[in-house]
């Protein structure tokens, strides 16, 4: 009897492709910076930076979604988790912690949900202020290592 014809059933992973990862576990290399390890489809383990994703509650036993953000020319795979409040290319308030202009334009801090500080320049005759602005409707363009990257409609 001749065994069935079977394809290989490995992923290729490619740059901005989603997949699901399981997390194995949780560790402190020598750095001295925590890194969970995940595994992909394929059985192969990455490490990521811990510390990025504190407030995604991330547990080892979990899977998590995640996008290949970045392959470097050595191979090693840099993946960014779904994140668990924003949604890329929707429209979100951002509280304002500072506001400065210069030289016709406004440099804006803004905070996101796990109070990272964001900055944001501004165009001034893109700034309308016409009341006291406390924050600003702003579009996700992308999240990389858990901080949104913001576009601000005016």
């Amino acid at each position: 009897m001749t065994q069935p014809i079977r394809k290989d059933t490995k992923v290729r992973l490619k740059v901005g492709m989603w997949l699901e990862f399981i997390i194995l576990s949780r560790i402190t290399l020598q750095d001295q910076k925590e890194y969970f390890i995940l595994q992909d489809p394929n059985g192969v383990r990455h490490f990521m930076e811990a510390s990025l994703y504190e407030g995604y509650s991330l547990d080892a036993g979990k899977t998590v979604n995640c996008k290949v953000d970045h392959i470097n020319c050595t191979g090693r795979i840099f993946l960014e988790p779904d994140h668990p409040h924003y949604v890329i290319g929707e429209c979100y308030f951002f509280p304002i912690r500072s506001l400065t202009e210069k030289e016709g334009k406004i440099m804006v801090v803004l905070e996101d949900c796990f109070k990272n500080t964001i900055e944001l320049e501004i165009f001034r005759e893109d700034f309308h202020q016409e009341k006291l602005v406390t924050g600003l409707n702003c579009y996700i363009r992308s999240i990389k290592k858990g901080v949104p990257d913001l576009e601000y409609y005016g």
